[in-house]
Formats: C-alpha cells, sequence, structure tokens
C-alpha cells in the first residue's frame, strides 16, 4: 500500500531522504505519517520478495530489504523470507534544490535542510510503530 501525501519532484536536481523499516504497530504508524504529511509503503515479506523491474526491493543473496536513491545511496535491512505476513515500511522524500543566482548548485546538506519534514522523518521509530528505522539523506543531479 503506497500513501502519498506530498509532492516529490523529478527535477534535475533534487535533496532527498530514504528510509525503511519494520512495522510492529500500523495504526501508531500511519497516525505519525499522517498528521506529519509523510509519503509510504507498506509490504509485506511477500511482497517485497515478489516485487521485480525497478521497484526491486529484495536482494536474495544476504536476505535484506533495502531501499535506493537515484545516486546509488542505499538503506537495508535484514529479513526472515519465511514470514511472509511481515510489514515493513519504505519512505521516500524528494525536493528541489534552488540554484544560486550565479547559476552554482550546493549540494552539501545536512538533517537541517530538511525542516519540518525530514526532521520527522528522522523521528521515525519504536514509538512510532516501527522498529528497526534506518535512513539515508543526498542530494544531487538525478537527470
Amino acid at each position: 500500500m503506497k500513501i502519498r501525501q506530498g509532492f516529490v519532484s523529478n527535477s534535475s536536481s533534487s535533496s532527498y531522504i530514504i528510509g525503511i523499516g519494520k512495522l510492529i504497530d500500523e495504526t501508531k504508524f500511519t497516525e505519525y505519517c499522517k498528521s506529519n504529511h509523510i509519503d509510504y509503503e507498506i509490504l509485506t515479506v511477500k511482497e517485497i520478495i515478489e516485487k521485480s523491474g525497478w521497484d526491486r526491493c529484495y536482494r536474495e543473496k544476504d536476505k535484506s530489504f533495502y531501499n535506493e536513491a537515484f545516486d546509488g545511496n542505499k538503506v537495508s535491512i535484514k529479513i526472515d523470507p519465511t514470514k511472509f505476513e511481515d510489514k515493513y515500511i519504505k519512505v521516500n522524500y524528494g525536493e528541489d534544490i534552488q540554484e544560486d543566482p550565479d547559476g552554482d548548485t550546493n549540494y552539501d546538506i545536512d538533517c537541517d535542510d530538511f525542516e519540518p519534514i525530514g526532521q520527522t522523518i528522522f523521528g521515525i521509530g519504536h514509538n512510532t510503530g516501527v522498529q528497526s528505522f534506518q535512513y539515508s539523506y543526498g542530494a544531487g543531479r538525478n537527470g
């Protein structure tokens, strides 16, 4: 199930946050995301394993679920491929990077650049219905 509440850019210069985690309380997590306008996807282990093509997110050799950004940045966690009903979350957030008036683009970012939504994504954890939440962020040219 994908839930999109905001705009994700197709700009050629973007900053992003990617994240994944094991879902332990779906109600708590979905309420947190709705109140903070976070886009997310909930997948069972079976759905993770069966995805194919560009949206594939399972690596069989180390039995891991992963989320990858346009620049190759990746986060991953181990899953038990026999527990088909276990649920995991996938979070993606992106925004345009504004070029300076002289035409230069600064790709140096930190967590503060994602206020306020970034801080809510970085805050996903056990008290929001997710355990083992892994995230990464970055910026660059995606086109």
